[in-house]
């Protein structure tokens, strides 16, 4: 049975009025309380551990229906996520090293601006000692 046969089957399938019928549902103040457990965190670990199973399970049925191998597509994906994960860590050393390399040049800047003013009080100084013997 394909696809546009379920839904030529399902179109012709009588479907229930619910105008009629009154709401069943319940406001929210007269719902029990429900009691907080330590089971609550358990529970959505199963859930997501189904979640996940579900979710390779149709994968590997949409790829073995389409006749893709899931093993070759699951080796190509650990291949993207290491990749991934060796250009993450040569961004981090690259800024780290970025990083070293700009302090080193403000060293360097601030070395260089003391050497001129430095250069600057002797040169003044200079001018000084000269100017009072030209007098």
């Amino acid at each position: 049975m394909n696809i546009s046969t379920l839904n030529h089957y399902r179109s012709r399938q009588p479907q229930p009025e619910y105008r009629d019928q009154k709401p069943n549902h319940q406001s929210v103040d007269t719902l029990p309380a429900v009691p907080a457990t330590s089971e609550a965190p358990e529970t959505s670990r199963q859930e997501s551990s189904q979640g996940e199973f579900l979710a390779n399970a149709f994968d590997a049925l949409m790829a073995n229906r389409i006749g893709l191998n899931k093993s070759e597509i699951d080796k190509l994906k650990e291949e993207i996520e290491k990749l991934e994960k060796a250009i993450d860590a040569l961004e981090s050393q690259q800024k780290q090293a970025l990083e070293k390399m700009q302090r080193k040049l403000a060293v360097l800047e601030n070395r260089l601006e003391q050497l001129l003013r430095q250069a600057a009080e002797r040169h003044a100084e200079k001018e000084n000692q000269q100017a009072p013997e030209l007098e």
